[in-house]
């Protein structure tokens, strides 16, 4: 026999199921046939027809139960004797309503049940694999049906977030608003303490700057007109100086260490579990500056402290989050009760904190932060696979080496990213769209790029005369610059725009519910209500002037900074350098005119001193081994058109962080073996690649570095031959008086303080060996 079946008169049988209705051959009108579905339809055919079957059963399980109370309410009614012969009559009357009951839930199981067709052979070897249907009491009814019940909801509930676009916080519907299900939480808080330590709710800095009280229109219009005040030197503590800017409410500055308080209560049951809410004393020192609400710039980040302060700063984060959503939610359960209040609590958009990140490793490490410190009631991270694929590595280095090496073992070092997290009461959503979401983590140049050129005509300080095509950076309430110092190795000029950009009046607000807008929002006062936190590992003019021209905020601002000094815990750069090397500081005095700004002229002036004190010599008589480092992409760039238009007399090699390895390697031979004269290297250039370039025998500094230890890095690389070389060894810095605190960090804080002071009785010319 053939395989596939047998033959019969010479062609192979078809295959056909065994219940088939075959055709007679001598029928005048053919059968038709049965129409078939697929198996897999035939089997969620049957699937659906069992669960509905065991619901009716449950139904008619109710409504006996239902029947038999009536009846025997109906039969008790109005019958309470004594009497025994009545009592069992009583008992009669109910056994006769019980087994007529049962006899009607009979009648009612046989006209429910559906009327049976032959089954056919797919639906009976589907049967075989079915349980025996149990006999099931009205307990276990109820139980199935309450079981049935909540997973109807259950998908109820996830095609209601398909439909709403992934929208999981279920917002209040225009019509009819109901409680979501932060309300749900919020009813839960009411009973449980608030707060840590059973505070005063009504002192909570978060009720008091944003539910309690609100500045008047002549507190605006001072707050608009006047001019930042400066900051006051309060207390040194823990080599640490703390500088504070005084609020719009405050007569003196004020700042001391603060431990955890007004912690919103389910928060403080995890955080209490986990072990959270003991704070060391630099958590401490940061937590006084953000539990009031004031602008905080702290400068001395390290490898080391830097999971300190990230923690100490989420938890801020997540507990401002907290609060913002559920005051929401209350105020929506009050107005579903009375539709006349009136509550003011929203901005333009639902996003409230922006956390500005330089890389996609410390937004990595930030969402990690983020989701350690989420309450108990949140069980569900969604897209946190996608969001492992994009940001994470699958071995990351071991943290070795300087610390920028450690920034950039750290992880992914992509500086283009942006993602969005949305909180809702069981469940945390990564990549949730702006509108929907609570917090945004994002590198300036993603948010530069998505504004577009419209965030360029907005000037610091202004908020009125541009308004911007999006509106999610509109109410942001906190906003948080991650690692600040590898902003300035980027492009400062992105965090400018982003921070100009932000509490900016919408053009068009699709998603804002007008009515519960605060007023300060209509009247492009948000500004003063947004805090400002930047922590960096060192001080520079550059975040001074982010503090300053671009952070508003009445509470006022507190600045810690480090001091430099050998017996601190912050040493200068001076005191890492091993070999000996002639160091050389030459000031830059930029002569003072009335009425004019001498800061505007310092780039021109500093460059004409190049030119004359460092390039004229060297065309003079070109040496070789000389490496020239320059901070500023721009001041690069003019410096080495300067050496373009003398290349007849001089060999002069320009290496950035643009050029290519093979650029690199071929400048860094030639350099080493005395063809080139001059190593042109600009500051990004050192702290992306951080090359050792070998053969330096002596370093001009067009401006002191950024960040100190650059300068250590750089002057242990040089070396020497033989001793003769040795003494040949030096440093130039240029410097001005307006790079006191880049002084600060390579000769120290006192010594820095005497060099940069200008002056008829100071020299400008300063050398240690």
């Amino acid at each position: 026999m053939a395989k596939g079946g047998k033959k019969k008169g010479g062609k192979r049988k078809r295959h056909a199921w065994d219940d088939e209705d075959k055709q007679p051959a001598t029928a005048a009108e053919p059968v038709p046939k049965k129409k078939f579905d697929s198996m897999f339809a035939q089997w969620k055919k049957t699937n659906v027809n069992r669960r509905n079957t065991q619901r009716d059963k449950a139904l008619t399980y109710e409504q006996v139960k239902a029947q038999q109370y009536n009846e025997l309410r109906k039969a008790t009614k109005g019958r309470r004797a004594d009497d025994e012969d009545e009592d069992d009559e009583h008992d009669g009357s109910d056994h006769g309503s019980g087994s007529g009951s049962d006899d009607s839930a009979s009648e009612v199981d046989e006209a429910v049940a559906p009327t049976r067709k032959k089954a056919s052979t797919f639906q009976s070897f589907v049967s075989l694999f079915h349980a025996a249907p149990a006999a099931i009491s009205d307990d276990e009814a109820q139980e199935e049906e309450e079981e049935e019940d909540e997973m109807l909801d259950d998908e109820d509930e996830d095609e209601d977030d398909e439909d709403a676009d992934d929208n999981e916080d279920g917002e209040e519907d225009d019509t009819a608003p109901v409680a979501d299900e932060d309300e749900e939480d919020e009813e839960d808080d009411a009973s449980a303490p608030s707060q840590v330590n059973d505070d005063d709710e009504d002192k909570d800095p978060f009720r008091a700057r944003y539910l309690l009280k609100e500045p008047t229109e002549k507190e605006f219009a001072a707050m608009q007109t006047a001019k930042p005040a400066p900051f006051t030197k309060l207390t040194t503590m823990d080599s640490l100086e703390t500088h504070v800017r005084k609020g719009f409410y405050e007569e003196t500055p004020a700042h001391s260490p603060q431990p955890l308080s007004h912690v919103r209560s389910r928060l403080y049951a995890s955080w209490k579990q986990k072990n959270l809410l003991t704070l060391n004393p630099l958590q401490e020192q940061l937590n006084g500056a953000l539990s009031s609400y004031k602008d905080l710039l702290y400068c001395n980040q390290t490898a080391e402290t830097l999971p300190e302060i990230r923690k100490v700063v989420m938890m801020h984060v997540v507990n401002h989050v907290i609060k913002s959503r559920d005051t929401i939610a209350r105020n929506t359960e009050r107005l579903g009760k009375n539709a006349t209040a009136e509550y003011r609590d929203q901005g333009y958009c639902r996003p409230t904190i922006l956390i500005l990140a330089p890389l996609r490793s410390a937004a990595y490490r930030l969402v990690h932060q983020l989701l350690a410190l989420l309450p108990d009631t949140v069980t569900t991270v969604l897209n946190k696979d996608r969001f492992e694929e994009d940001f994470g590595v699958e071995e990351p280095s071991a943290p070795e080496g300087t610390e920028w090496q450690k920034i950039f073992q750290d992880g992914n070092n992509d500086d283009a990213f942006q993602l969005g997290v949305a909180f809702s009461r069981k469940s945390v959503r990564l990549y949730a769209e702006y509108h929907h979401a609570d917090i945004i983590i994002a590198s300036p140049l993603s948010l530069r790029k998505t504004i577009g050129d419209a965030i360029v005509d907005v000037a610091p300080g202004d908020k009125t005369s541009v308004k911007l095509p999006v509106d999610y950076l509109s109410s942001i309430e906190v906003c948080v610059l991650d690692s600040a110092s590898v902003f300035l190795m980027q492009n400062m000029e992105h965090v400018r725009a982003v921070l100009n950009a932000v509490n900016v009046a919408p053009k068009e607000a699709p998603e804002a519910d007008f009515s519960r807008i605060r007023e300060w929002n209509l009247n492009h006062q948000a500004h003063f209500f947004r805090q400002t936190i930047v922590y960096a590992h060192a001080p520079d003019a550059q975040l001074n002037n982010v503090l300053s021209r671009s952070c508003h905020n009445f509470a006022g601002a507190v600045r810690l900074l480090p001091v430099y000094d050998v017996d601190s815990a912050s040493t200068p750069a001076m005191c890492n350098i091993v070999p000996s090397i002639k160091q050389i500081f030459q000031r830059i005095d930029t002569p003072s005119q009335v009425g004019s700004c001498p800061l505007n002229k310092e780039a021109d002036l500093r460059f004409a001193y190049f030119s004359k004190h460092i390039v004229q010599p060297l065309l003079d008589h070109p040496t070789k081994h000389t490496m020239i480092f320059v901070p500023s992409y721009f001041d690069f760039v003019r410096v080495r058109n300067l050496f373009a238009e003398h290349k007849k007399l001089i060999n002069v090699v320009a290496i950035s962080e643009y050029s290519t390895d093979a650029q690199i390697s071929r400048a860094r031979t030639h350099f080493f073996h005395g063809r080139i004269n001059v190593f042109l290297i600009s500051e990004r250039f050192h702290f992306y690649k951080q090359y050792r370039i070998r053969g330096v025998h002596q370093v001009f500094w067009y401006a002191p570095p950024s960040l100190g230890p650059f300068y250590a890095e750089v002057l242990n690389a040089m070396g020497a031959a033989d001793e003769a070389d040795a003494e040949s060894l030096k440093s130039v810095v240029l410097f001005s008086p307006w790079d006191t605190l880049r002084v600060q960090q390579i000769a120290g804080s006192k010594r820095a303080a005497r060099m940069t002071r200008s002056g008829g009785d100071t020299k400008s010319i300063y050398m240690f060996c």
